[in-house]
């Protein structure tokens, strides 16, 4: 398994029903919380005009099925948002409907889902937009507007719409959206500032009417030009706005005097002021409404009675005046337009109406038909002006007569289809069909047979489909959740619709809780995969063997999702910072696998360790859908490996000939080393740069106190800045590591004491609770070879009594008073650029069998592979290495030194693979004689990544204390 993949002003005219279906207004995606997010729409005041998020993913400008509707505005023009809700992800936007766009656009379940009401996509198949500067009339045009306001009030109106429209193009020029608009609008500069924005986001129809009159004009223009953009836009509205200033008072409070701007396909804007229409015919408010409450009053009921052959009269309204002119003169109404019919079913005839010579509208039920579906009927009349035609819409119910049936609900099914979506599946980011897991009957639910069933689901926002299926018969849920719910916050709404047009109760079934997709751990299978790790033997130089142990780590973790599990073994994954360190342990030399090949939780550990050490360990997870926005991951499960015991052999005590005191001097040296983040977070290996400091009591007193830089992520780009001033007893970057004393050699004994730690890692108590000690002594001398001080180092550990025997090793290292050798191999020197090919060199120094130090020069070079290359000169893999030693062959090489990479970086270079046939690590490290001298090859399939980057020549233990190790690092930034 691959590591990187675990780890959006009031209209003084109160109308009786203008406005299309009431079942639209008011509506909200929450009950508002008292000091809600208040939208606001218009040119005029907009109703039942859709108010949605215009996403940041599809089409801008544009209500598409990527946008969230967020429902409809009231005859106010105003919708409230529960305070905090989210409309980070999108641009708030309004689009008005005209009659038949609901059923058109499919937008009838949307605006349901938005609702906190019992509502069903039938409610708003008749619900259009009206701009309540006309009152009762609905809108002649769709358009959509939007608004980058933000905040608890915001407005959307056509001037907000051209803020909008100039945001994507504002960042190619000094000048912001809003006064490009102000420019456009009231001419350039003389609106700035602060009150320019306070004019385009205000709401104009009550304090300004030339502005009222231009937002008019860019309705009808935007509404007629397919080419409105942000440049045609902004020519429009100067033209607009010279318009305007032609007309008188009265011409600007009315709101039939109309224009638009003639805009090209070509982009060219025509500059002539427009011509505006005469007046249009105005609905009368007062006849309007007392015109609906006659249809209000009206008590009309099924009926199996035919009407005979002229038709029965069911009443008659009278309609004068209900149409003038702003100047108050009557407008005949067009006697051969009349139209009567159901709102949802067009095709009933069971209704038909005329207007006689009194200016009454007569409504009959036809001849030859009788009256048999409840349900809303709609009248409109139409004026007889020519083009510039007004309408009026009008509605009466008709009820159910005495006897009628409405569907009933199978109240066992009903508790047994509760019951049944009780125990649903749903999990974040798990897809889900319950066709996969049960029928769910919607026919079911209801006893007599209808003639449909409407269902609607609040679930759709969090990435569920809730639908009936194509014969209407079974409820299918299908999709991905994306978001966790408590159990009856989405749920699904159905009613059945009878012959008659009665429709039943509504049914409510709630969904389940909708949790987070998780991998938990077994505690007590962890427990069991310990015990048996922590009866490996572990011994510096010998060869991990386990084969008599079953490492199964699949019984450590269990899923509530389906799909593979993978399974990640390595040290801790940072998934933020995709830190990659898969395969890593904290035992140097010690790696950890899981069967990749296969995607079993087969665990191997493996590889030989290098050095004795105390608390090693590593980590095992599990995930699932890896590199996905769906990933789930389980929790890092720590697994503790036994110590790791030093070989056998005691080494002796340095050899004190030809020492030179170390002490008062600062000392440079290099050292490979891990690093850890502040949370304790392993980061990875590489070069680090120490120095030291033996701070002598005083001369000839035999004794002193070490102090050694603290290491930093720093600390492994470059040396650290040290002046000879500096006082490291003070001084913040460096810590004590304690008292020394020093002979007459010069050779420093390091005392040290540190908590007795079993082979968990945990501390050893004795029968008083109080922690068992290790005692430890550092013997360091040096000898001056090529002004460096060539350090022997010898350790030796001794454990509480009964807790083993000492043990030792032996290291040699190079120091210098000057940080420049060390800085010489260190990563921010050495950084690696695409195309070029770094070539370091260095000096390392043995001791010779006669006790005489002597150099051995070193380079190095890495570089990324030509992939371009043909031929056998041609290097393999994506990342190539390689560390030329001088004068020794490569057999000698491979006798003293065992080599390896590591790294700082997100994204590791591995130097190395697992073999599956024989379960091993592999390094991908091969050696080329080349003549007295010897190459070493890494390869790598790994690409060069950002970070720091080390190749390692770590000296076996045969020769400690007599070669130095190998170390170089390289840098890519």
């Amino acid at each position: 398994m691959k590591k990187v993949s675990l780890l959006a002003a009031s209209v003084a005219l109160a109308l009786v029903g203008c406005g299309g279906s009431d079942g639209g207004s008011d509506t909200n995606t929450g009950t508002p919380s008292a000091g809600g997010i208040v939208i606001t729409g218009f040119d005029g005041y907009f109703k039942n005009a859709v108010v949605f998020l215009d996403s940041n993913i599809g089409t801008k400008g544009q209500l598409d099925q990527s946008d969230t509707i967020l429902g409809l505005t009231n005859t106010k023009g105003q919708i409230t948002l529960p305070k905090g809700t989210d409309l980070s992800t999108g641009t708030i936007a309004l689009q008005t409907l005209k009659p038949g766009d609901v059923v058109k656009l499919g937008l009838g379940d949307r605006i349901a889902a938005a609702t906190n009401k019992v509502d069903f996509a039938s409610d708003y198949s008749d619900t259009y937009t009206t701009d309540m500067d006309l009152p009762g009339q609905p809108m002649e045009h769709s358009v959509v507007f939007r608004s980058q306001q933000t905040g608890d009030n915001v407005v959307i109106s056509p001037i907000t719409d051209l803020v909008a429209l100039q945001a994507p193009v504002a960042l190619r020029t000094d000048v912001t959206p809003e006064q490009k608009v102000c420019d456009s609008l009231f001419g350039e500069n003389e609106v700035t500032g602060k009150e320019c924005t306070a004019k385009l986001y205000s709401d104009f129809t009550q304090t300004d009417p030339k502005l009222h009159k231009t937002a008019q004009i860019l309705t009808d223009t935007k509404a007629k030009n397919t080419n409105y953009t942000a440049e045609t836009a902004l020519k429009a509205t100067v033209v607009a706005a010279a318009a305007v200033e032609t007309l008188s008072p009265d011409e600007l409070k009315d709101p039939t005097v109309r224009t638009d701007v003639t805009i090209a396909d070509n982009g060219t804007v025509e500059d002539t002021p427009p011509i505006f229409t005469e007046s249009k015919p105005l609905l009368t408010a007062a006849k309007y409404n007392e015109v609906q409450n006659a249809f209000d009053s009206l008590n009309i009921k099924t009926t199996k009675e035919v009407a005979g052959s002229k038709g029965t009269l069911l009443t008659s309204i009278n309609i004068s005046d209900l149409f003038t002119m702003h100047n108050g003169k009557t407008v005949e109404i067009d006697k051969s337009k009349v139209s009567v019919g159901y709102a949802l079913d067009n095709k009933n005839q069971s209704f038909y109406g005329r207007i006689n010579d009194k200016n009454e509208f007569e409504l009959y039920q036809t001849a030859g038909q009788s009256i048999t579906s409840v349900g809303k009927v709609n009248v409109i009349f139409t004026t007889a002006n020519g083009e510039n035609n007004t309408t009026a819409n009008f509605s009466f119910n008709v009820q159910a007569e005495a006897g009628a049936v409405k569907p009933t609900i199978d109240t066992e099914y009903l508790a047994e289809a509760k019951e049944t979506l009780t125990n649903l599946p749903l999990i974040v980011g798990q897809p889900f069909n319950n066709l996969e897991e049960m029928t769910l009957s919607a026919d079911a639910l209801f006893n007599e047979t209808v003639k449909t069933i409407e269902l609607s689901s609040n679930a759709n926002a969090i990435g569920l489909t809730i639908k009936l299926d194509e014969y209407q018969k079974d409820i299918i849920i299908s999709g991905i959740p994306t978001s966790t719910a408590k159990a009856g916050e989405y749920y699904i709404q159905l009613r059945a619709i009878a012959d008659n047009n009665l429709s039943s109760e509504v049914i409510k079934l709630e969904l389940p809780a909708i949790v987070e997709g998780m991998i938990s751990v077994n505690q007590n299978e962890v427990k069991l995969l310990q015990n048996q790790i922590d009866s490996l033997d572990l011994t510096v130089g010998d060869l991990i063997d386990h084969e008599a142990l079953d490492l199964d780590i699949t019984p450590l973790f269990n899923s509530n999702v389906t799909g593979d599990i993978e399974y990640y073994a390595g040290l801790e994954f940072d998934k933020k910072s995709r830190n990659n360190h898969e395969y890593y342990t904290t035992i140097p030399g010690v790696r950890v696998y899981t069967d990749e090949v296969n995607g079993l939780g087969t665990l191997t550990i493996l590889g030989t360790p290098k050095e004795a050490t105390k608390g090693g360990y590593f980590y095992v997870a599990a995930g699932i859908n890896p590199d996905t926005e769906n990933e789930i991951i389980s929790k890092m499960v720590k697994i503790t490996l036994p110590d790791v015991k030093p070989a056998d052999e005691v080494i002796p005590p340095p050899q004190p000939d030809n020492n030179v005191s170390m002490e008062n001097t600062f000392l440079y040296e290099s050292a490979v080393e891990s690093i850890d983040n502040e949370d304790g977070q392993y980061l990875g290996s590489g070069v680090s740069c120490e120095v030291r400091y033996f701070m002598s009591d005083g001369e000839n007193t035999g004794t002193g106190e070490m102090f050694s830089s603290i290491r930093t992520v720093e600390t492994f780009d470059e040396c650290p800045t040290i002046s000879k001033d500096t006082q490291p007893n003070i001084d913040e970057r460096f810590e004590s590591f304690g008292k020394y004393t020093v002979d007459s050699n010069h050779v420093i004994n390091l005392q040290m004491e540190e908590e007795y730690r079993d082979e968990n890692g945990d501390v050893v108590l004795d029968d008083n609770e109080k922690p068992l000690m290790e005692k430890g002594n550092i013997y360091l001398s040096a000898k001056m070879f090529d002004n460096k001080f060539i350090t022997t180092l010898q350790e030796t550990m001794t454990p509480p009594v009964g807790y083993g025997e000492p043990y030792s090793w032996l290291y040699s290292y190079a120091a210098s008073t000057s940080p420049n050798s060390a800085n010489a191999i260190m990563a921010e020197w050495n950084k690696l650029e695409d195309g070029t090919i770094n070539q370091l060199e260095n000096t390392i120094y043995f001791t010779d069998e006669s006790g005489n130090i002597q150099p051995l020069r070193v380079d190095a070079t890495m570089n990324s592979v030509d992939q371009n290359c043909s031929g056998d000169m041609c290097e393999s893999g994506s990342t190539d290495a390689d560390i030329f030693i001088k004068n020794m062959s490569c057999d000698l090489v491979k006798d003293i030194y065992s080599f390896d990479g590591y790294s700082i970086s997100e994204s590791p270079i591995s130097w190395g693979y697992l073999d599956h046939e024989t379960n091993s690590y592999i390094p991908n490290i091969n050696f080329y004689p080349q003549g007295d001298s010897c190459g070493v090859d890494f390869t790598s399939d790994s690409e060069i990544s950002l970070g720091i980057h080390t190749l390692h020549g770590e000296v076996n233990e045969k020769y400690e204390g007599k070669y130095q190790d190998i170390m170089f690092s390289f840098k890519k930034d």
